[in-house]
Parts: structure tokens; sequence; C-alpha cells
């Protein structure tokens, strides 16, 4: 774990001590509650955690989306799936609003991916 920040930290003490396994996820809206902040901070806290190198997963259930630290292997295929898929959408995205540019500005824009 590198350098965490207190809420992150604190968000992985809760996931890992009491949200460990798919059948124990906690809903998004209720982790946001535990810690006052709305969901659209703790979604950029989780992001910022998992980058710090934690496993935290995400699924919907019954409707909601929530998180979990996956108990198995098992458990995380299908959230690392998802979090693929997810990549290769927005790289498809990319390419074609590059090319969409490119003939707009008559191959004037150039982007690096970083």
């Amino acid at each position: 774990m590198k350098n965490l920040r207190l809420l992150e930290r604190l968000v992985w003490n809760v996931l890992k001590d009491s949200h460990r396994g798919r059948e124990n996820i906690i809903p998004m809206s209720s982790l946001a509650d535990k810690f006052g902040v709305d969901t659209r901070k703790l979604q950029l806290v989780i992001r910022q955690a998992r980058l710090s190198g934690l496993p935290i997963a995400s699924a919907v259930n019954s409707g909601s989306h929530g998180y979990f630290i996956p108990a198995t292997l098992e458990e995380a295929r299908p959230f690392r799936e998802q979090m693929y898929k997810r990549r290769d959408a927005i790289s498809r995205s990319l390419k074609v609003v590059d090319r969409a540019l490119d003939e707009m500005f008559g191959g004037q824009m150039h982007f690096e991916i970083k």
C-alpha cells in the first residue's frame, strides 16, 4: 500500500473488515453515508485506493452499485472483466473521435495517449 490518504485508509479498513466476499457487498450510498461524503467523492476515493494497489471490487447487487473485497480469484474475475471491457470501449471511442477531429481539422490535430 502506497501513501494512502486518511479516507482511503478508512474505507479500506471498513471493506476488509466487514465486506470481504461478494455476498457482503455494501451499497455505494451506504458506504458514502458512513463517511459523510457524496457518492461522487466516494468513487474518487475508491479510484485512488485502487491506484494505490488495493483490490477493491465493485458490482451491481439488486440494482444498487456496491463495493467489496474479493474473497477468491473467482469473485475477482467478473470485476476484472468489466474493467477491461470499459477500457476497450473507451479506446474504441477515442479512435473514432480522433479520426473525426483529424477530418474536421484537416489532419492538424494529433493526440498522444498517455
